[in-house]
């Protein structure tokens, strides 16, 4: 039953929560869906209610393959807040936008989130958004293959990195387009 309810849901349950006649079962309900969060009053349902939200908004554009750049950026307290102007400003929101989506998991589970890391699609959302890959789609132009062969780029970078670690050495020997592609977001 609850694979066929919509994410939509599960924020205006959230936010039936709050009225004062249901304050004797609330925090109850709230302890056994959320037992790590830190509190559970009116200002934590105001806070889970805005980032479900925006988790929701998220998904949809992902689901529906619109596009992210212009995703508006969720702050801290779970409301939105400017629209990035350039695409490592999306970058940035969509880190935070993972960020609170972490949060809302430890909430539930401490556990879980070491699950949801190790995920292959966690993992490659991760690696589609961080500023490397940005840099090597615009080397790359966009090309059709370019997810793929940004993966193995930032494998390749980041093994360099240990590399030079383990070896002491003081200059990481990257793949020849790692200049360039650096220079475009620095």
């Amino acid at each position: 039953m609850i694979a066929e309810l919509s994410f939509a849901f599960w924020p205006q349950v959230i936010k039936q929560l709050k009225p004062k006649f249901h304050d004797d079962k609330r925090t109850d309900l709230l302890n056994a869906m959320f037992p790590n969060a830190p509190t559970h009053d009116n200002d934590f349902i105001d806070l889970l209610t805005s980032i479900l939200e925006q988790v929701r908004l998220f998904r949809n554009r992902l689901g529906h393959h619109d596009s992210l750049l212009n995703f508006p950026e969720i702050s801290n307290l779970g409301g939105v807040g400017f629209f990035p102007k350039k695409p490592r400003h999306t970058l940035t929101s969509l880190e935070k936008m993972l960020k609170l989506i972490r949060i809302v998991l430890e909430w539930i589970d401490k556990d879980i989130i070491l699950y949801f890391e190790n995920s292959d699609p966690w993992v490659r959302l991760e690696q589609l958004i961080c500023k490397d890959m940005l840099g090597f789609y615009r080397y790359y132009h966009g090309k059709s293959n370019c997810f793929i062969n940004g993966i193995n780029y930032a494998h390749k970078v980041k093994k360099s990195r240990l590399l030079a670690i383990k070896r002491k050495s003081r200059k990481p020997k990257y793949p020849k387009e790692y200049k360039r592609i650096k220079s475009y977001y620095l």
